[in-house]
């Protein structure tokens, strides 16, 4: 029910301009994986993000992009030429 991406060579600041530049497009991606030592409760018992690099870099980088039934293969390519171009404009 998630078509997640993870963009290659992209920090959470990059990826969070990128969500933010989706959204301006009215195109609605999200961070679907939160590795755990960053939920409130883990933090609460001593959990450190720091601790768990290989997590982190799953989460760093990775966007869901929006799925639905009704979503029209013209909506989908131009989600997709925005995606490329506004990570082109990031990576440079």
């Amino acid at each position: 029910h998630l078509y997640q991406l993870r963009i290659k060579g992209f920090e959470e600041k990059q990826r969070d301009e990128l969500i933010s530049r989706l959204a301006y497009l009215d195109i609605g991606v999200n961070v679907h994986y939160i590795s755990l030592p960053m939920l409130s409760y883990f933090k609460s018992i001593g959990l450190d993000i720091k601790d768990f690099p290989w997590s982190y870099n799953l989460f760093k980088n990775e966007v869901s992009l929006p799925i639905d039934n009704n979503l029209l293969l013209e909506n989908v390519e131009y989600v997709c030429l925005k995606l490329i171009e506004i990570v082109s404009e990031l990576k440079s």
